[in-house]
């Protein structure tokens, strides 16, 4: 999505797309910085239908579900929150580390909606720890690594990013066996 720089250029965006495309739902992915004032104005158009939150404010993240009730899905853009996310009414999640990880993160869900708020912290700080090597040693190309690691080549990062080194490439995969990777995968 472009970079606008007020609530009413993103308005306008959004409602033009809608014009043209009433009987298809919309998902707005919107700058943290004008997300309540847009998403106000944003739920009288009948086919948005909901958004990405990837923030970690999770007092937010309920302002955000409760705008509107009925056909409104808002789903959590923030792998590392997944069960603050889910505990605040979040109806799933789209993040970068559940493609390499989906099970744990199915598992997750799972557990909060179950009450097994323990079990599904514990998986939340397994995957976070993946996360965090995915992290230092550099999104995305660490990422697609790891992708390609699965049996998934999706090819190079798009400029600026690069392809990981050969050296990061093996600080990744060292780092990855420590961090319960292997079996995070198997779930």
């Amino acid at each position: 999505m472009p970079q606008y720089r007020s609530v009413e250029d993103l308005y306008n965006y959004y409602a033009e797309i809608a014009e043209y495309v009433p009987n298809l739902p919309i998902f707005s992915y919107i700058l943290v910085r004008l997300l309540m004032p847009l998403m106000k104005r944003l739920v009288d158009i009948p086919n948005v239908v909901g958004l990405k939150y990837s923030n970690s404010n999770m007092y937010e993240l309920r302002h955000v579900i409760d705008l509107r009730q009925q056909n409104w899905t808002v789903l959590s853009g923030m792998d590392e929150q997944c069960v603050f996310a889910t505990m605040q009414g979040a109806h799933g999640h789209i993040g970068s580390t559940l493609n390499c990880m989906p099970g744990v993160y199915c598992q997750i869900q799972d557990c909060c909606k179950n009450g097994k708020l323990d079990r599904a912290h514990e998986l939340q700080q397994y995957a976070n720890q993946v996360t965090n090597v995915i992290i230092a040693v550099g999104f995305p190309e660490a990422l697609k690594e790891v992708m390609k690691m699965l049996g998934f080549d999706c090819g190079n990062p798009r400029l600026p990013s690069y392809p990981i080194s050969n050296e990061n490439q093996k600080i990744l995969h060292k780092k990855l066996e420590g961090s319960g990777f292997s079996e995070l995968v198997e779930i």
